[in-house]
């Protein structure tokens, strides 16, 4: 908090967007939440202060009078809220989230907060809703000719998650393009994540290069989705 106090004396804008983007990258160690695997622990290592520097952001964007900025951080809180249990306010979080985004009308905004909508309907026992989401969630962010690509391919986990799990027909569909996306961009992250949905689906090696490559991250629960570790 330091920083971005420190920050905001050369650029207003700064500190929240850094904290804010910071988010993307640090929500990927818990990962979405599936069967198997331990809710975030928000004492464990890595994870302190998550929900802290989400809010850090919010209230940064909110003293600087950029409220247009406020759908990102929001959309992330609501996902650790919903990482942590606390579906009440992961609902309230991503609902206000994706309410901004729509009255701002920005692609990314509108992208994630959708894409945490779709998230809390798998949690509420809604499945065809939760995928009717995610793919609004993709046809959002993607709408304009230089879309954030990132934001698509962590989209695209969800509905590759979400899509083994409830065996839907457009999952072979949606694990290639996850793929193809994080190998093209260098989102290694991401790509550990495409290959173990080729894992599951069965395709040779998969498995191994998804290991191989997630040694050289440095992400301790990413170890937890390995088969065998």
């Amino acid at each position: 908090m330091q920083v971005f106090e420190c920050n905001a004396r050369r650029n207003s804008r700064s500190p929240p967007f850094t904290a804010g983007f910071s988010g993307g990258p640090r929500v990927l160690r818990p990962g979405l939440r599936r069967p198997g695997l331990p809710a975030l622990d928000p004492g464990a290592p890595g994870c302190r202060g998550w929900p802290t520097s989400r809010r850090a952001s919010i209230d940064l964007a909110q003293r600087h009078h950029w409220l247009a900025f406020r759908p990102w951080p929001q959309s992330l809180l609501g996902e650790v809220h919903l990482l942590r249990g606390d579906t009440a306010a992961a609902t309230e979080a991503t609902g206000q989230a994706f309410a901004r985004a729509c009255q701002i009308g920005d692609p990314c905004w509108e992208g994630m907060s959708a894409r945490g909508l779709g998230l809390l309907a798998e949690h509420d026992g809604e499945p065809d809703r939760a995928f009717d989401l995610l793919a609004d969630a993709r046809s959002r962010c993607t709408r304009l000719a230089d879309p954030y690509v990132w934001l698509d391919v962590y989209i695209l986990d969800a509905l590759c998650t979400l899509g083994l799990r409830y065996h839907h027909p457009s999952t072979d569909d949606w694990i290639e393009a996850m793929s193809e996306q994080a190998s093209r961009t260098g989102m290694r992250e991401l790509l550990v994540r495409a290959l173990l949905h080729q894992a599951t689906r069965g395709r040779d090696g998969a498995a191994a290069a998804a290991a191989l490559l997630a040694a050289s991250i440095d992400n301790p629960r990413l170890q937890l989705l390995i088969p065998g570790s």
